[in-house]
C-alpha cells in the first residue's frame, strides 16, 4: 500500500507540476500563429486605409458640383459686368452701347470654349436629327438637299455631349 501511495503521491504531483507549468512560463507561440498575427494587423490596417479612402472620394465628389458650379459663375462675371456697365452709359451713347453688346457677346463666348463648349449648327451645314431640331421646312432651289437654312439657336455640346441642340430651318 505504502507503495500505492508514492506512486499516486507522484502522479498527482506529476500532474500538479504539469498544471503549473504552463502556467508559470509563456506557450511558445508556433510560425503559423505569428503568420496569422501578422496577416490579421495587416488585414486591419488595410480596412482602416480604405475606409478613409471612401470617405475621402465621397467628400471630393460631394464638393465637386459646387466648385463646377463656381467656375461657370467665374468665367460669366466679366461679361456680366462689362453689360451692366453698358446699361448704364447705353442712353446717353447708342454706339457705345453696340460696341459693348458686342463686346459681352465675345467675352460669354470665350467664357464657353474655356470651359469646353462648342458651339455647333451653320447655314449650310448638313441636317442632323440627332443634332438639330428642326421646326421649319423651305423649299429653296439655291441650297441643296437636306441642309440648313436658317439657324435660330445655335447648338451646344462639350465633348460628346449634346448641351442644346441646334434650332434650325431646313431646306429641300
Amino acid at each position: 500500500m505504502a507503495k500505492n501511495t508514492t506512486e499516486s503521491e507522484e502522479v498527482l504531483t506529476g500532474q500538479t507540476e504539469a498544471a503549473e507549468a504552463p502556467a508559470a512560463e509563456e506557450t511558445p507561440v508556433s510560425p503559423l500563429e505569428e503568420e496569422l498575427q501578422s496577416l490579421n494587423e495587416k488585414f486591419l490596417r488595410l480596412a482602416a486605409e480604405y475606409d478613409n479612402y471612401r470617405k475621402r472620394t465621397a467628400r471630393e465628389i460631394s464638393d465637386c458640383y459646387p466648385r463646377a458650379k463656381a467656375d461657370c459663375v467665374a468665367a460669366v462675371l466679366p461679361a456680366m459686368d462689362d453689360f451692366y456697365l453698358a446699361l448704364q452709359h447705353g442712353v446717353e451713347h447708342p454706339v457705345d452701347f453696340i460696341a459693348q453688346a458686342q463686346k459681352v457677346y465675345n467675352q460669354l463666348n470665350d467664357a464657353l470654349i474655356k470651359l469646353g463648349a462648342e458651339a455647333f449648327g451653320a447655314p449650310g451645314d448638313a441636317f442632323d436629327p440627332n443634332l438639330h431640331q428642326s421646326v421649319s421646312h423651305i423649299d429653296d432651289p439655291s441650297l441643296g438637299k437636306n441642309v440648313l437654312a436658317t439657324v435660330y439657336k445655335q447648338g451646344c455640346r462639350i465633348g460628346s455631349r449634346i448641351v442644346r441642340e441646334a434650332v434650325v430651318v431646313t431646306a429641300n
